[in-house]
């Protein structure tokens, strides 16, 4: 009958969830999630991943992470999920790595992880390396962008999703910085950093 609205049914993920963007073609919505550090009243810190551009807990300055020769593993960890999630497609990482001399180098290995609730740790993706910001090239900040292919993996209730980031640094003041805000300073030279980034595409059931 002419005039009456036409009210299509809402898929139930997509009612329920929040996406920053979404792709009906294949069936995915993309989180984008921000690398973070917290610290409490011991300065024992956390590594979390979050969805708001809110401060890390350092002063600005040192809103950053650094690692050696061998590397620093710093495992980013979201909030356990309250309802079943499918990741699948491609996640992609984006961060400034800094040098504060130009004798320093920097690039992060990345992994996806899946953490169930009795802390057993599954790979969601292979260990992907980033490219580097290479010594002898000036200082200041320079971008990395990394595509991560996943594997179909799903989520419980009370598991968690884990960015495993082995950073690489050589030489003094190189890192990568992790503050949602973007006033993180790079030492010695000064300057903001980028926010480091993933985003995480999950399974839409149309």
């Amino acid at each position: 009958m002419a005039g009456l609205p036409v009210v299509l049914p809402i898929p139930q993920e997509a009612a329920t969830a929040s996406y920053n963007w979404t792709d009906l073609a294949e069936g995915t919505g993309v989180v984008r999630y921000y690398l973070t550090r917290s610290k409490n009243f011991a300065n024992e810190n956390e590594y979390c991943l979050i969805t708001q551009t809110i401060a890390s807990a350092n002063k600005v300055g040192e809103r950053y992470i650094t690692g050696n020769g061998t590397g620093v593993v710093h495992n980013f960890d979201l909030s356990v999920y309250n309802t079943p999630k499918v990741l699948r497609g491609t996640a992609y990482f984006s961060c400034d790595f800094f040098r504060g001399t130009e004798n320093g180098s920097a690039n992060a290995k990345i992994t996806v992880q899946k953490v169930d609730s009795d802390d057993n740790v599954t790979n969601v993706s292979s260990e992907l390396r980033t490219s580097s910001y290479l010594a002898g090239t000036g200082t200041g900040t320079q971008a990395a962008f990394l595509a991560i292919p996943l594997t179909t993996t799903n989520f419980k209730k009370g598991d968690t999703l884990r960015l495993k980031v082995d950073v690489i640094e050589d030489g003094t003041y190189a890192g990568m910085g992790i503050d949602p805000s973007g006033e993180g300073t790079v030492p010695q030279v000064g300057g903001t950093m980028r926010p480091a980034s993933i985003l995480i595409p999950y399974n839409i059931d149309l």
